[in-house]
C-alpha cells in the first residue's frame, strides 16, 4: 500500500480513537454494558494502529519511519481496510415518504456512533477511514412498509478527497542526470536534471528545464504531485461508474422496514431486529455478520 494512503487511514483511525476515548468519560459507558461493548470492541480493534502510528510521528529518522509503515501495512492487512476516506450513500425512491425515512435512519445511526456526516438532499456523506468495506453490504433494494409498500434504492459509493493527496518524497525513486541540448548534447558538466518515478503508480515524470538541481527537483515534484491526483481522481471516477452500472447490485432485497410493527427483518440473515435498535447500535454487528460469513 501506499505509504501517503497508509498514513491517511492512520490518521482517520487516530481521530477515530480520540472521539471514542473520549465516551470512556460518560457515566453510561461504566453502567451500561450494550452501551460500551460496541465502542469497547472497535478501540481493541484499532488501538494496534493507532499505537504504531503514535511511534511512527514520534520518530524523524525516514528508515526508521518506513520500517514503522511496513508494521502498520502488515497490521492493516489483518482486519478490513481499504484506501477511501469514507463514502456517500444515495437514497432513490418515488415514495419521499420511505426515501426520508432511509435516509434520517443512516443519518441517526452515524450520527449516534460519533461519525463526521454531512447530509444533502438524497444523498449521505460519511467521512471515516475503511467504513466503505464494511457498509458497501448495504447497497441494495430496501422495502417500506407503513400501511403501503414503497421500494427504495440505496447505493453505497467510496468517496475519497483526491484535492488533500500530496506526494512526499519517500513515495519516489529520483534519478539525477545531465541536462541535455539538441540532438543530447550536453550542455551542463552538473547532474541537474532530475527524474522522479512514483513507486505505487508507475508515473514517470522528468524535468531539465531549470538552472538548478534543486529547482528541477521542485518542479518535477509539483508535476507528479498532479499526476498522481488526477491518477487517484481517475481511479475512483472509474470506481464509482462501475458501481453505478452494475444494476444487479441494485436488484437484490437487502431487508424490510415494517413500522407497523417497528421491526426490521433482514432478508441476508433472516432475522428480525427492532428498528430503532438496529439505527441505534446494531447495524454494523448485522453488516459484519454478512460480510464474515459471506451472506449474500
Amino acid at each position: 500500500m501506499d505509504s501517503n494512503n497508509t498514513l491517511r487511514i492512520c490518521k482517520s483511525y487516530k481521530e477515530r480513537f480520540d472521539k471514542l476515548t473520549t465516551l470512556m468519560e460518560y457515566p453510561e459507558f461504566n453502567v451500561d454494558y450494550n452501551f460500551s461493548k460496541k465502542y469497547l470492541k472497535e478501540l481493541s480493534d484499532i488501538k494496534p494502529i493507532v499505537d504504531l502510528y503514535n511511534t511512527y510521528l514520534e520518530f524523524s529518522d525516514e528508515k526508521d519511519r518506513d520500517l514503522i509503515i511496513q508494521d502498520i501495512n502488515k497490521e492493516l492487512l489483518k482486519g478490513r481496510h481499504d484506501e477511501y476516506d469514507g463514502i456517500v450513500i444515495e437514497v432513490y425512491s418515488k415514495d419521499k415518504e420511505a426515501a426520508n425515512f432511509v435516509l434520517s435512519s443512516y443519518f441517526n445511526y452515524f450520527k449516534s456512533n460519533e461519525y463526521n456526516v454531512d447530509l444533502q438532499k438524497d444523498k449521505l456523506i460519511v467521512f471515516g477511514a475503511s467504513i466503505y468495506s464494511l457498509y458497501k453490504v448495504e447497497m441494495g433494494t430496501h422495502i417500506y412498509l407503513n400501511h403501503k409498500e414503497a421500494q427504495v434504492q440505496v447505493l453505497v459509493l467510496p468517496y475519497k478527497d483526491v484535492n488533500d493527496y500530496t506526494v512526499s518524497l519517500r513515495d519516489l525513486k529520483v534519478d539525477y542526470f545531465h541536462s541535455s541540448g539538441a540532438g543530447g548534447q550536453n550542455i551542463n558538466k552538473v547532474e541537474t536534471a532530475v527524474r522522479m518515478t512514483h513507486k505505487e503508480t508507475g508515473i514517470v515524470v522528468q524535468c531539465q528545464d531549470e538552472r538548478s538541481q534543486l529547482q528541477n527537483k521542485q518542479r518535477a515534484l509539483e508535476l507528479i504531485s498532479k499526476k498522481v491526483q488526477d491518477y487517484y481522481a481517475k481511479k475512483i471516477n472509474d470506481d464509482i461508474s462501475k458501481i453505478r452500472k452494475d444494476k444487479k447490485l441494485l436488484q437484490a432485497t437487502v431487508r424490510v422496514y415494517d413500522l407497523t410493527k417497528n421491526e426490521l427483518f433482514e432478508t441476508r440473515t433472516q432475522k428480525k431486529y427492532n428498528i430503532s435498535d438496529v439505527f441505534m447500535d446494531k447495524l454494523s454487528e448485522i453488516d459484519s455478520e454478512i460480510l464474515v460469513n459471506g451472506i449474500k
